[in-house]
């Protein structure tokens, strides 16, 4: 499962938009939409706040085989 599809996943089950996580964000829905079609990725020192707003772990994010 992608990152992308990790967050869709976690915003869907929360009952939250695409717009309702980029407020709480200050991002922009593109911005959202972006990451949840893996087309960007969120960026690394903004990870902790994203998770937080999806109501996932930060480690969920983070790609396998990058963390030592």
């Amino acid at each position: 499962m992608t990152i992308g599809e990790r967050l869709r996943r976690a915003r869907k089950r929360l009952g939250k938009t695409q717009i309702q996580i980029a407020v709480e964000l200050g991002k922009t829905q593109a911005t959202v939409s972006g990451w949840e079609s893996d087309d960007v990725l969120p960026e690394l020192r903004a990870l902790r706040q994203v998770a937080e707003a999806y109501g996932i772990r930060p480690e969920t994010l983070i790609p396998p085989g990058t963390a030592s």
